[in-house]
């Protein structure tokens, strides 16, 4: 019997110390950027409140690591690779010329919401006023 104890013991121990792999919570938050789809500046609508994509943005910065935010910037969606490319300049991260070309010839054109006027624009054209702030 007490030997099945310890075996017992032994196997929820080890469930313990090696629990299922974490949900990826920064595939997460790029799905939810994809989800809405709209590229917004910090506050939007008529009475200027915090911006969801904003707050994910945020989010992206704490918990992303470089690599991951580097990977984003591949990502299907072009809004989720402007976040990650925001996230990359807000990390003060070497954005390489090979990055920089990447975004230059990216014609894609993305919904944009600034306050709360709506308009579409370019990835290119977003990216050139990202990495501009950046350098100031």
């Amino acid at each position: 019997m007490r030997k099945l104890f310890i075996i017992l013991f032994s196997l929820c121990l080890f469930g313990t110390v090696y629990p299922s792999p974490p949900y990826d919570l920064v595939k997460e938050i790029a799905a939810e950027i994809a989800k809405h789809n709209i590229y917004e500046s910090e506050l939007v609508g008529f009475a200027g409140t915090p911006s969801t994509q904003t707050m994910r943005l945020n989010q992206l910065i704490m918990i992303a690591n470089d690599n991951q935010l580097f990977l984003l910037t591949k990502h299907t969606n072009a809004v989720v690779r402007l976040y990650a490319l925001r996230a990359i300049v807000n990390r003060k991260l070497i954005v390489s010329e090979e990055l920089k070309d990447q975004f230059n010839k990216d014609k894609s054109v993305v919904v944009t919401l600034t306050g709360c006027m709506g308009s579409k624009s370019s990835v290119d054209g977003i990216s050139k006023i990202i990495l501009i702030q950046n350098s100031q």
